[in-house]
């Protein structure tokens, strides 16, 4: 509680200092960083309102005020786009990369390039009204370094850390020097400013507390990564990149050492320091007061830790995360390495129904603006995200496994799609069996109130599982209520002759087996790779919008159509074999030669509910 009530108070002087100046906003919403809750009527933000091309990777962060959105790009432009269509309404080119996020206040947009140059811009029209240097960049040997720190706006100051190793106070009026403060090395962490001090860490591992009025330290803590000597790990593990949070009398944050620290605001002490081992803790940290929530790295995990004890709460795969997690009521937007955004179960790290999955990976942050999300991807567009109320948990109530055997027949994938599907759902919670595996779970009793689903990475069913026609274990599993998720063409047909290993392909046997008739017991039966669109039920269970498939069936063979072909027949569908819900066989399709970029829909629809 007293971290609420200390929150709370300092947001409200925070937020008076700057309310003579105008809307005010930056990266991570207000000077200090602090824990402002956003609440939101409908917070599933999973539906694509629009996207706009910048043409370069956009690894800023977005800010907004009521009508348009801001944002940098690695190309070294400035863009303003109307919030509500997408359309640009100017840009500004500035003659390096724009590593930083930018600032809003009064009307003046600023951000910085990697040039060392602070810019201050007209919002509404793009027009320069100043320019500072920040120094020269010093020459930093371990890259990786995609993110510089960017503009925090107290008053009537700016604070920005600069790669010539100096923190600077600038006047927002007219862009001179207040005063400036020399570190070890680059600064690349986003200062926060709360109560007459200012927060930050430079890339040699030290963090520091200084005077906001004077620039004169008040106090500098030692993290880890100062007794670290890089060269004898190879990569950098000193740099403090992640931006400190202010939590009451805290402040976190994360380092390339492999720790996120909670120090005593006033006097730099450790309250506690949480052991990542070795993976950098690049994100800034969201926090509800109670908790704070960090990505990682090469942990490839966002977790929660107790903000009280620095105890671990729950920790939930997902991939490289250097974006910085939003909270959103009970969720968590964050972005990761492979192009997702994931939304996460702040109280139970469940993850969600996932919203957005982009060509490039995502290392600029999502941000609340009005009644979207927005973030920017590195495959060079700013999407803007609406709810549809369509959110749930994922897969909470199944047993997952994924069957993967590498001595298996590869009868349909090509270029290691197979092993792709197995590894992608293994990082996601599936437990991976072989085709000893596979027969011994089909065997096994499903009790009444338990949900079981087996994703055939390896699209090819072992001899044991399918013998003895509708007395054969898959049909047994499927009538004892558990489920089986195909990803290409159903290998019931494919039948392999025990002595000589010839493959004979005998569309009959899913008819005999499985009560599916294709049409036609020859090529007929392929009826060409068509277009196919998901159906309503096909969407809200995670199916991309369309795709192209052959081997149709009637519709009505099956229960649930997800997907129809252009002559309506059923390309997806679910077809039961008992009573129970959340059991059957689910055909989807993934194409045999082209592996593709995201298997987060074989996950959906494998744990959706039917």
């Amino acid at each position: 509680m007293r971290y609420l009530l200390l929150s709370t108070a300092i947001l409200a002087i925070n937020l008076s200092s700057n309310k003579a100046l105008g809307q005010t906003n930056m990266f991570l919403g207000t000077p200090a960083h602090l824990p402002v809750k956003k609440m939101v009527a409908n917070d599933c933000f999973n539906r694509l309102a629009w996207k706009y091309d910048a043409g370069a990777a956009v690894r800023s962060t977005p800010v907004a005020d009521s009508k348009s959105i801001y944002f940098g790009t690695e190309k070294g432009e400035c863009f303003s786009v109307d919030m509500a269509t997408g359309k640009m309404n100017w840009k500004f080119n500035a003659p390096s990369p724009i590593h930083s996020s930018p600032a809003l206040q009064n009307g003046k947009l600023f951000f910085s390039d990697t040039k060392q140059t602070l810019y201050a811009l007209s919002a509404a029209t793009g027009k320069k009204l100043w320019q500072q240097s920040l120094g020269d960049n010093k020459p930093y040997g371990w890259k990786f370094d995609f993110f510089w720190s960017s503009p925090v706006i107290s008053g009537d100051t700016i604070f920005i850390g600069s790669g010539d190793g100096n923190l600077y106070a600038i006047s927002s009026v007219d862009g001179k020097a207040f005063w400036k403060f020399t570190a070890t090395t680059h600064i690349r962490s986003t200062p926060a400013v709360f109560y007459g001090k200012v927060y930050f860490g430079d890339m040699n591992g030290y963090f520091y507390a200084l005077d906001s009025k004077t620039g004169k330290q008040v106090w500098n803590y030692e993290a880890h990564a100062t007794k670290f000597v890089n060269d004898s790990f190879g990569y950098d593990r000193k740099g403090i990149v992640s931006s400190p949070v202010v939590i009451g009398n805290s402040i976190v944050f994360g380092s390339r050492d492999g720790y996120v620290y909670d120090l005593n605001a006033e006097t730099g002490k450790a309250n506690w320091v949480f052991n990542y081992h070795i993976t950098w803790v690049i994100s800034s940290v969201a926090t509800d007061g109670k908790a704070v929530y960090a990505g990682t790295s090469d942990g490839q995990y966002v977790n929660a830790i107790d903000l009280q004890t620095g105890k671990e709460l729950w920790k939930t795969s997902t991939s490289i995360v250097w974006s910085s997690p939003l909270l959103i009521n009970d969720k968590l937007y964050v972005g990761g390495y492979n192009g997702q955004l994931y939304c996460i179960n702040k109280n139970t790290g469940a993850r969600m129904n996932s919203v957005l999955f982009s060509r490039g990976k995502i290392q600029s942050s999502p941000v609340l603006a009005g009644n979207r999300v927005l973030v920017g991807s590195d495959d060079g567009f700013v999407y803007a995200l609406e709810s549809n109320d369509i959110c749930k948990d994922d897969g909470s109530t199944f047993l997952k496994y994924v069957y993967y055997d590498r001595e298996a027949p590869r009868l349909y994938f090509r270029n290691g799609t197979d092993l792709a599907i197995r590894s992608y759902l293994a990082n996601t919670g599936f437990k991976s069996v072989d085709s000893k595996g596979l027969e011994e779970l089909f065997k096994k009793d499903i009790p009444a109130d338990t949900n079981v689903v087996v994703v055939m990475a390896s699209n090819f069913f072992p001899a044991a599982t399918v013998q003895d026609g509708k007395q054969c274990l898959l049909r047994k599993f499927l009538e004892k209520g558990g489920r089986v998720l195909v990803t290409g063409l159903n290998p019931i047909v494919f039948d392999i002759d025990s002595t000589t290993k010839n493959v004979n392909t005998d569309f009959t046997r899913l008819k005999t087996i499985l009560d599916i008739d294709l049409g036609y017991g020859d090529s007929r039966a392929h009826g060409g790779v068509v277009y196919c669109e998901a159906t309503n039920a096909g969407i809200a269970a995670g199916l991309p919008e369309w795709w192209m498939a052959p081997y149709p069936v009637t519709a009505n063979q099956v229960d649930i159509v997800l997907g129809q072909n252009e002559y309506k027949d059923a390309s997806a569908y679910l077809k039961r074999y008992s009573a129970k819900n959340n059991s059957g066989l689910i055909q989807i399709w993934i194409d045999s030669e082209f592996m593709p970029v995201d298997f987060d829909f074989v996950r959906k629809v494998a744990v959706a509910s039917f």
